[in-house]
């Protein structure tokens, strides 16, 4: 219970990374150079992020092993945290970059939640089916598709219509 609990929280403790892409226009205002080297700096955090994430995620795994030896799944529980964990940044980065509506996010969401729900299900009920393995494929390939568009968007976005969102404690003050 503690390792699927711990999978959600990790899957979707990267959906705020998505506002880096408007804040990277607050680096581009401040440091010299071209918007590559900005969108290095920026997916530089992002990496750092998604390292202790796995770092985490490794904890849990060697926890569970000490404490019950006879788990099949673990090796799909540190690569599914990470590869959602990335997927959901770069999404978010995309829906950014690319202004979608709340509507498009939502249904997004919704539809990632339910594969990774539907295949960690079919995964442990049905272990033949490989299904678990399908969805670490499908994250990496949606992964590296956002990444490419992030990267494109970020290198032509104008800067003037993305701003970071101020929180309502700092407008506020």
């Amino acid at each position: 219970m503690f390792l699927l609990i711990s999978l959600f929280c990790g899957c979707i403790s990267c959906w705020a990374f998505g506002e880096i892409g408007a804040r990277a226009r607050l680096l581009w205002l401040r440091l010299p150079g071209q918007r590559s080297s900005i969108w290095q700096k920026l997916e530089q955090e992002l990496w750092v992020n998604f390292a202790l994430l796995g770092g985490i995620a490794l904890l849990n795994v060697v926890a569970a092993l000490v404490l019950q030896p006879e788990q099949d799944h673990l090796q799909h529980y540190l690569f599914i945290i990470v590869l959602c964990a990335a997927y959901d940044s770069y999404v978010n980065l995309c829906a950014r970059l690319y202004q979608w509506p709340s509507v498009v996010q939502a249904i997004v969401m919704l539809a990632s939640i339910s594969a990774i729900v539907a295949a960690v299900y079919y995964g442990i009920r049905y272990p033949a089916l490989n299904a678990m393995s399908i969805l670490e494929l499908v994250l990496l390939a949606m992964t590296l598709l956002l990444r490419t568009l992030a990267k494109w968007r970020f290198n032509s976005v104008d800067w003037l219509i993305l701003k970071h969102a101020i929180s309502k404690r700092v407008a506020q003050a």
